[in-house]
């Protein structure tokens, strides 16, 4: 299994299980959803998953799905740097049992460059070694303030005053490491955050406002 044929089947099954979640009907097509239309752009190039990782944090830790366990996130940010492009054993752990097919694992190998493209890594570096970016407090979002304690978005502040371009960073943890999310799903985000975002379900099964 390629690193492509990897990325497009977490993307289908993704879709799948977000559609069976909103109990969106298979009649609406996912052209026409722009949540799920900013899951495909995510995916068009290897190296844009990262937010992809993001929102499937943010979905497995707030409500696991029946058959799909709590993904142990608090595993990562305990070791000094983040799980995101190391192969580490959460990550992979995470990826193969919540979204690949059985008996298909990603090679350990491979994982880097599922998310870093060389030339885009040592540019990622470059930047991440300037002390502005090391040192502006908008970028210094660590692993567990993106995944638990975001305002409604992982780089609200930076997305509003930092950037201009396509992509938002931030520091993960202090170590200089980048987290890109595509400035587009972040808009998406704040529009349609009750459908992005689930909430502990009450006991009656629906979902809790956000007042």
């Amino acid at each position: 299994m390629t690193v492509l044929e990897a990325v497009r089947v977490v993307q289908q099954n993704l879709i799948n299980l977000l559609r069976q979640y909103e109990n969106i009907p298979q009649s609406v097509q996912e052209k026409d959803l722009p949540f799920f239309q900013s899951i495909i752009v995510g995916f068009d190039r290897v190296g844009q998953a990262p937010q992809i990782f993001f929102l499937t944090s943010q979905l497995f830790e707030a409500n696991p799905l029946k058959g799909y366990p709590r993904t142990p996130i608090s595993k990562c940010i305990e070791t000094d740097t983040c799980a995101i492009g190391t192969g580490c054993e959460t990550f992979e752990s995470f990826w193969t049992s919540n979204f690949l097919p059985k008996k298909k694992k990603i090679d350990k190998d491979k994982v880097r460059e599922w998310f870093y493209v060389e030339e885009e890594w040592k540019e990622w570096k470059e930047f991440a070694d300037e002390e502005s970016f090391v040192t502006n407090p908008r970028l210094r979002l660590t692993v567990e303030e993106a995944i638990h304690r975001c305002n409604r978005c992982v780089c609200y502040s930076s997305c509003r005053d930092e950037t201009s371009g396509g992509y938002v960073a931030t520091d993960v943890m202090g170590t200089g490491q980048r987290f890109l999310v595509q400035k587009e799903w972040i808009n998406t985000y704040l529009e349609k955050e009750s459908m992005l975002l689930p909430l502990m379900d009450p006991p009656s099964g629906k979902r809790q406002s956000k007042n």
